[in-house]
């Protein structure tokens, strides 16, 4: 049921995502009071034609998601993985993005990455990831604001970061927020001291990576569960095999600059594979790893009631009452809105214009986080 102010804040919006606008240069980020200094995904894996496909549906999610024998579809993509992938919980590992810590390692295993400001208006990313045991690098790892938890709660992932501002402090202490941490002052969340370390390349504090091995390490010790919530049943949702979105009636959409002022990214439409291509400071954003430029089916914009929240330039971020979107994919753009339950814990979906729920096409989606004072400032042809 969509909310009220999510209507209201629909119909303010609709004027002002016209506005244009130019915002200035931010300063460079400052570290939180609190912190101390697969290559591709593989393959999709074709629906056996002996076998029929089970079926999953709940009540908040209209995507039906299918298992077939040893497969099952990816709660991140909607492509067909092993069910040892598919039925584990992912984590959500926050990602440096200053231009000093690019280009990160391990970003591309990524089924779904998060962009959202930070202090300056610099912007952090958060890879959810379902497959990430086998890397040895991955970062580097940055510290906890805390709509990136909620945001991560969506997916029942589990949290990885070094130190957080003081505002998340309350939110990390909660049973239901598992994250691993890599300072003591997180509280619960804290084996850093055996899931990362510091490297030579860099200074601080964009010199500090986790491996695979380090993060399940500090899983273990911290007793939190591999297995999905039994009532979880996935936030986003995918058409079916072999369909693409309903793009019918959308406009021209294959290049997008979310408006972010200090790194300025964009995401450029390829025809010829049907993925957005990322740059971001002035180049190409590739994964250290792989050394290829990072590449997404989807692009969501989602619209979100934020501000500063004091002197130093924290950021809150109303992850739950709900506004627009825009979802951008196979070179063009349709509107919706976004909508999530009070509880953080709730995951939330996306609508089209008539309120149904939004089908993406499998694959990879990039997330961006625009706040609604900042709609002129995003651009798209």
């Amino acid at each position: 049921m969509k909310k009220i102010l999510a209507f209201a804040f629909v119909l303010t919006m609709a004027v002002g995502l016209i506005a244009c606008g130019k915002k200035e240069e931010a300063p460079v980020e400052t570290p939180a009071p609190v912190e101390t200094p697969k290559p591709e995904a593989p393959a999709e894996t074709p629906v056996p034609e002996e076998e029929p496909a089970e079926e999953e549906e709940s009540a908040g999610n209209m995507w039906v998601r299918q298992t077939n024998g040893d497969q099952v579809q990816s709660y991140l993509t909607g492509e067909w993985v092993d069910k040892s992938v598919g039925d584990t919980r992912p984590i959500a590992y926050v990602f440096n993005n200053a231009q000093a810590a690019c280009p990160q390692t391990g970003i591309s295993r990524s089924g779904v990455i998060y962009e959202a400001p930070v202090e300056g208006y610099m912007t952090r990313l958060m890879g959810v990831m379902e497959e990430w045991q086998d890397l040895k690098k991955i970062g580097s790892v940055r510290s906890c604001r805390d709509y990136f938890v909620q945001f991560a709660l969506e997916f029942d992932a589990i949290y990885c970061h070094y130190g957080q501002a003081v505002y998340a402090l309350d939110l990390l202490s909660k049973d239901y927020v598992n994250n691993v941490s890599g300072l003591a002052s997180s509280g619960a969340g804290y084996p850093g001291d055996i899931v990362y370390y510091r490297t030579s390349d860099r200074k601080a504090p964009h010199n500090c990576y986790a491996s695979g091995e380090g993060i399940m390490k500090g899983i273990d010790k911290l007793g939190y569960s591999m297995d999905y919530d039994k009532e979880y049943t996935g936030k986003l949702g995918f058409v079916s095999e072999g369909e693409t979105a309903d793009m019918s009636g959308g406009q021209s959409g294959k290049v997008i600059k979310p408006g972010y002022p200090v790194n300025k990214p964009t995401f450029e439409y390829n025809e010829s594979d049907g993925l957005y291509y990322r740059s971001q400071y002035g180049g190409k954003q590739i994964d250290d790893m792989t050394g290829k430029q990072l590449a997404v089916k989807n692009v969501i914009l989602q619209y979100c009631y934020a501000d500063t929240r004091d002197a130093k330039g924290y950021w809150w971020v109303d992850s739950h009452t709900g506004g627009p979107m825009r979802y951008f994919s196979d070179g063009k753009v349709i509107e919706g809105t976004w909508e999530r339950g009070e509880d953080d814990t709730d995951s939330g979906h996306y609508y089209d214009q008539n309120g149904n729920e939004l089908l993406l096409n499998q694959g990879k989606t990039w997330i961006c986080i625009i706040s609604a004072t900042d709609a002129g400032e995003v651009h798209w042809e």
